[in-house]
């Protein structure tokens, strides 16, 4: 093999050798915007998580309010209806 055989195929070499590292930087860069995107779709995620816990406890305290004044509605309809008796004179 002569001299200028050995420098082509070097060169060849060499070349793959800039194309793999090129692809290998392409791929990790890649990497890392996957990584960052998926750090901030978890923080959204955690976001959206405390957002919703604080709204599924307004929700909560909401309706304990209208199971509260249901009762109430319904003690005052008894009462109504125990006065009418009452008045109507079954009782």
């Amino acid at each position: 093999m002569t001299f200028e055989e050995r420098m082509d195929r070097l060169a060849e070499r060499h070349e793959a050798l800039a194309q793999t590292v090129e692809l290998h930087n392409s791929m990790f860069l890649r990497t890392e915007t996957l990584q960052h995107e998926t750090a901030i779709a978890i923080r959204d995620n955690a976001i959206a998580t405390q957002e919703n816990a604080l709204a599924m406890k307004h929700l909560q305290e909401m309706v304990a309010d209208l199971m509260k004044a249901a009762v109430m509605l319904v003690k005052t309809a008894d009462q109504h209806g125990l006065r009418i008796t009452k008045l109507e004179g079954r009782a």
